[in-house]
């Protein structure tokens, strides 16, 4: 049952309200966040700059602390509050309906896995990207931006305890894959989809948004592939779980690597060098892999109702 004051909105003030939800969410976590660290962490207010600095000793609990209230304020909250007062049933909304879907995500994960080392070539790719010599300075900033970033990502996975290591899980692994899911996929990718009366193109915008908000210009194709397949695997499978959990595998799969074969970077885990046709094909004989295994999950699908057919035109 969809709510009666948004049923008919014009999607366009849905995005103005659904922006509005995410910000409110945003400060009101960061405050919570902040009120919880003082007797916490033990950090002052009025030196939140040296809290924030990833050299100072001790500050490493208080940032992964704050990185995870983030993506619970930033992500996850506001899908909840956004499902349930667009569709009023949160789970029928985001697509998070029981069922029996353990065969479908298991498939999802090994399609997951297969995809890497091509995701790993488009990433090898858009490292090598070059832009014009006027916007030298742009360019400048966002390799100095990309450094800073990596090295904050560094020093998260850079544990030594199996509980550290769990952390990492939970923290980089789990709640972005949940989080990011339930907004992009679960909000955003209908949004889209509803505005323009077609999927395909909510499936692109959605997945375009979701690699421009890491503010990450080298990584952004294929942060953008994958949020194309995570929208695909929506659209076809017809249930969030399944992109869900190729997402989760994706970012725990990073974390693993870097703690048992300690990577320099963490574009670097399952590095697939494109400077040579074997490896070129390779990637490309994994992705025919990561193809059938979608194939063989949603073939059942394709007969069945879109989950977006109340918006749909006819074919």
């Amino acid at each position: 049952m969809n709510n009666p004051i948004f049923d008919k909105a014009h999607p366009l003030g849905k995005l103005f309200f659904i922006s509005f939800v995410i910000l409110a969410s945003m400060v009101i976590f960061i405050a919570l966040s902040l009120i919880i660290a003082v007797p916490l962490f033990g950090i002052s207010l009025q030196n939140l700059s040296k809290a924030t600095n990833i050299e100072e000793a001790g500050n490493l609990h208080f940032l992964k602390f704050f990185q995870a209230m983030q993506t619970i304020g930033m992500f996850i909250i506001p899908a909840l509050v956004l499902a349930f007062i667009f569709g009023q049933k949160i789970s029928r909304y985001l697509k998070l309906e029981s069922g029996n879907h353990f065969q479908g995500i298991i498939f999802s994960a090994f399609a997951m896995l297969f995809l890497i080392p091509f995701i790993n070539l488009t990433a090898e790719i858009n490292q090598k990207m070059v832009l014009p010599e006027f916007l030298s300075g742009l360019e400048q900033m966002m390799q100095t931006a990309e450094k800073e970033a990596a090295g904050i990502t560094e020093a998260f996975l850079n544990v030594g305890t199996l509980s550290g290591l769990l952390i990492n899980v939970l923290i980089i692994g789990m709640l972005p894959a949940v989080g990011e899911e339930l907004l992009f996929r679960g909000i955003l990718m209908r949004l889209f989809s509803e505005w323009s009366k077609n999927v395909h193109l909510g499936i692109f915008i959605s997945a375009m948004i979701f690699s421009t908000i890491h503010f990450q210009f080298y990584g952004f194709l294929p942060r953008f592939i994958m949020g194309t397949v995570f929208g695909y695997m929506l659209y076809w499978g017809k249930s969030l779980w399944f992109p869900m959990m190729a997402h989760f595998i994706n970012n725990t799969f990073a974390v693993l690597a870097y703690h048992y074969l300690r990577g320099s970077n963490i574009e670097k885990f399952t590095d697939t060098p494109s400077s040579n046709l074997q490896s070129i094909i390779t990637s490309f004989i994994f992705v025919g892999f990561a193809g059938v295994l979608m194939y063989l999950v949603f073939k059942n699908n394709r007969n069945k109702m879109s989950i977006y057919s109340e918006f749909e035109p006819p074919e």
